[in-house]
């Protein structure tokens, strides 16, 4: 009888000291939505390393402005998404009382009723697997499990999740992946450093958007070449990165 398949939405994902020199180094990935079509999640510890009112070009309420932006994943790099949780929140969708949003509409609501009760966190980007795929990852064991909670969600530092959280499940093999952690720090930096770079560039990319809509919006005529021109702007951006990278 073939294993019955184990859904992480509300789980925590820890890279397991595999994913080394990828994106997801040392990251530590909420599950939002897990089911037989895939998974969707959101890094919880790389900053964008900018204020979400320098990075959003949107009309946000002051309040939200001067949140940090997260870098959520490698996937769409200009699609925002949010975290907020309150004392009652009835539609919460990811754990008691936390919800993920998409709409930009709902995020100016909640930053017009917000109140130092509410906690919220905006991201650019987010983390997706096709159907089988974080299921395959997992039997490779690249990342490690652990429960979420709004404690650890919003009230960790940052910079101290990963660490916090292999503290928290134990373990020897988990004592000698911090021992490792520590041994690689300078190494780790250099990393974190080229993926700061790479907020700067979700920052240009999210104002050429935002100048793209507007340009189809006034003249329709200029929309495709607009795009085209985004889409060469990235890649010329890319080979940039790349090349600054390969120096590093």
């Amino acid at each position: 009888m073939p294993e019955k398949m184990k859904y992480l939405k509300g789980q925590l994902l820890l890279d397991s000291g595999q994913l080394r020199g990828s994106f997801f180094q040392r990251t530590v990935v909420l599950i939002c939505q897990h089911d037989a079509e895939g998974a969707f999640g959101l890094v919880l510890n790389r900053t964008a390393g900018n204020n979400v009112g320098a990075m959003v070009v949107a009309d946000l309420p002051d309040t939200l402005k001067e949140y940090p932006l997260y870098l959520g994943g490698p996937v769409q790099p200009t699609a925002l998404s949010f975290l907020h949780a309150d004392a009652f929140t009835t539609d919460a969708n990811v754990l008691p009382n936390l919800s993920l949003g998409h709409s930009l509409d709902t995020l100016v609501e909640i930053g017009e009723s917000f109140t130092p009760e509410k906690k919220i966190r905006m991201f650019a980007g987010y983390a997706g697997w096709a159907a089988g795929q974080l299921e395959d990852e997992m039997k490779r064991k690249a990342w490690l499990t652990h429960p979420a909670s709004l404690e650890l969600v919003f009230d960790t530092p940052t910079e101290q999740l990963w660490q916090t959280v292999l503290r928290r499940k134990g373990g020897w093999r988990n004592r000698l992946r911090l021992q490792q952690d520590a041994a690689d720090k300078p190494v780790h930096h250099r990393h974190i450093q080229r993926l700061q770079r790479c907020g700067h560039a979700v920052q240009e990319l999210l104002q050429l958007v935002q100048l793209e809509i507007a340009q189809r919006l006034c003249r329709p005529g200029l929309a495709v070449a607009s795009v085209r021109a985004i889409v060469a702007c990235g890649r010329a951006r890319g080979r940039s990165a790349r090349r600054r990278d390969g120096r590093s």
